[in-house]
């Protein structure tokens, strides 16, 4: 089994997210500071090199005021 972030599914997640904090007009400093997490840990996060964990996910989904349920049936039509 591949590891997880190799995965399209991996991918299309931060894809989302990243999206998300852009349509906001929101910088990473700014998604930072509402999740408690570094803009240099955010700017990881979003080229795939610090792996983000299901609540991170969920908070930052919920700092994008986007909805994590969504994201993950987003997640679920792409095969693993």
């Amino acid at each position: 089994m591949t590891a997880s972030i190799f995965t399209d599914r991996y991918k299309k997640m931060l894809e989302i997210l990243s999206k998300g904090r852009k349509s906001k007009k929101m910088s990473q400093g700014d998604l930072g500071k509402k999740i408690d997490i570094s803009q240099p840990d955010i700017s990881k996060m979003e080229r795939g090199i610090r792996r983000i964990d299901v609540v991170e996910m969920m908070d930052m989904a919920e700092a994008l005021d986007l909805d994590s349920h969504d994201i993950i049936s987003e997640l679920q039509k792409i095969k693993s």
